[in-house]
């Protein structure tokens, strides 16, 4: 199976399926309909050409396959939450970045005495370069 060809919710939707073991409360926490939930456990069916989940009264319970992906895709899961979306948001007073400024000459002589002092005013740790943009005619 390529990569390209796996819909990456259906991970999301079988971590939550997998947790949960219902497809309503599975597809209430991802913000989904159970009949949204229901056609991705089906889409994930056709994906892995196995039935993954079968009903056992009110329970979804995992079958083999859906037992040996379980721990692969939690840590993917885990990996995206915690590398690429768990990041801490962008502060200002502490952030160490680099910026670079492109103004004309213009902008230049009339914003940038007033940018440079409000920054060393306020201590920002980031540090900046100017790179003057000329107007071609």
């Amino acid at each position: 199976m390529d990569l390209h060809c796996i819909d990456s919710n259906l991970i999301a939707a079988f971590d939550a399926l997998q947790r949960n073991r219902s497809v309503t409360l599975a597809g209430a926490e991802l913000g989904l309909s159970q009949p949204a939930m229901s056609y991705a456990l089906a889409k994930m069916r056709r994906t892995f050409n196995d039935p993954l989940f079968f009903r056992v009264g009110k329970e979804m319970q995992p079958m083999a396959l859906a037992v040996e992906l379980a721990a692969p895709l939690r840590e993917v899961v885990d990996r995206l939450r915690l590398e690429v979306f768990g990041r801490k948001a962008f502060d200002p007073h502490t952030t160490n970045r680099a910026f670079l400024y492109c103004m004309t000459d213009i902008a230049e002589s009339y914003f940038l005495p007033g940018l440079v002092r409000e920054l060393h005013r306020l201590g920002r740790a980031s540090r900046y370069a100017l790179r003057c943009w000329h107007l071609q005619r």
